[in-house]
């Protein structure tokens, strides 16, 4: 490349990032230099939350059914099914256990057993899965992909 050519490069860039460094620098109102929406540096919007979060519920919270394990032995039926449940003032069809929104709570010692007849009232197939227990990842223990 000759010497020539090589200035003119350089005066060519030089003047392109002048040009992009004042562009960018000038104050446009509402926009950027690129033409994109400018971020407003200013305080925050105030903006109300919907009814529906700041609405009083009508009924406390409550813990779910406990099931306890007696004599080393923990046997329930949960039947799961999809029903119409009034949570917060409000109807809506949700996942039900034994007619309850909220699955019941398993209590067990270590070392019992558990028995489930699960039955499921559901149009597809669902599953039971559990959390907080030692459980063997032998066999369908708590196999994540057992279908019901």
């Amino acid at each position: 490349m000759s010497p020539h050519a090589r200035r003119t490069r350089t005066v060519i860039g030089s003047a392109l990032a002048a040009l992009a460094l004042a562009v960018g620098c000038t104050p446009h109102t509402g926009m950027s230099a690129l033409g994109h929406p400018k971020l407003s540096t200013g305080p925050l919007q105030s903006v109300s939350p919907s009814p529906a979060l700041t609405a009083r519920a009508t009924q406390d919270l409550r813990d779910p059914a406990q099931i306890v394990s007696r004599n080393g032995l923990l046997r329930t039926r949960i039947v799961v099914e999809r029903k119409k449940v009034r949570l917060a003032g409000r109807d809506l069809w949700a996942l039900t256990y034994n007619g309850m929104y909220m699955p019941p709570t398993l209590r067990l010692r270590p070392g019992d057993r558990m028995e489930i007849a699960f039955e499921n009232k559901l149009d597809h197939q669902t599953n039971l899965h559990v959390h907080g227990m030692h459980v063997s990842p032998v066999g369908h223990a708590d196999n994540i992909f057992l279908k019901v």
